[in-house]
């Protein structure tokens, strides 16, 4: 498996999004703009290989991996 390099903030708004939370609650919980949240799931979406946000959160809980695209 190929290792990510998300950073400390990336790696809370996974954690939040795998939560269940939407952009506005992620917002609120990480002390974030909404859009911010918005450029951030994008970057990593591109970063970890997936174009959903249940895809992103299978990713954070180890179900989903680069390749199973």
């Amino acid at each position: 498996k190929s290792e990510t390099h998300l950073s400390q903030t990336e790696r809370r708004v996974l954690r939040s999004l795998a939560a269940g939370l939407s952009n506005k609650e992620i917002a609120k919980q990480v002390v974030l703009e909404e859009k911010t949240v918005a450029n951030t799931l994008t970057n990593i979406f591109k970063e970890i290989g997936v174009n959903t946000r249940v895809q992103a959160a299978l990713y954070y809980w180890g179900i989903w991996h680069k390749t199973d695209a």
